[in-house]
């Protein structure tokens, strides 16, 4: 089926405002830190921090960048990826939960990319 030029101008235009949209997303970005206690959990309300809804945003389209200071090292610990001792979830509501699996508390450091638009 053939595309009127004035329908053609229409898909340019939509798929340039979600190009602009997907761009202006990867550069909101927040950077967090804090203590989590040993086997217990924090929460970060990202819809509040970055002003988004489930209507308007892919809630699991939320990038999650996640460090923690080792905490097997008890002077000056390293910095390496969580995946050992912390986990995340990301809720229905976009809110985040940082899960600490480990008897000690833990430092962790978290840089936290937007939502895409939909």
């Amino acid at each position: 089926m053939a595309m009127s030029k004035d329908q053609m101008a229409t898909e340019i235009d939509n798929y340039l405002t979600k190009v602009e949209q997907l761009l202006n997303a990867v550069g909101r970005q927040k950077y967090v830190t804090g203590t989590i206690p040993g086997n217990g959990s924090v929460v970060y309300d990202a819809p509040t921090i970055f002003g988004y809804t489930t209507l308007t945003h892919y809630v699991y389209s939320l990038s999650i960048d996640l460090k923690m200071a080792d905490p097997f090292v008890p002077t000056d610990p390293p910095v390496r990826p969580a995946t050992a001792v912390i986990d995340f979830n990301i809720g229905a509501d976009g809110k985040v939960t940082f899960v600490n699996n480990h008897t000690a508390a833990v430092t962790y450091f978290a840089r936290i990319s937007a939502p895409l638009v939909k």
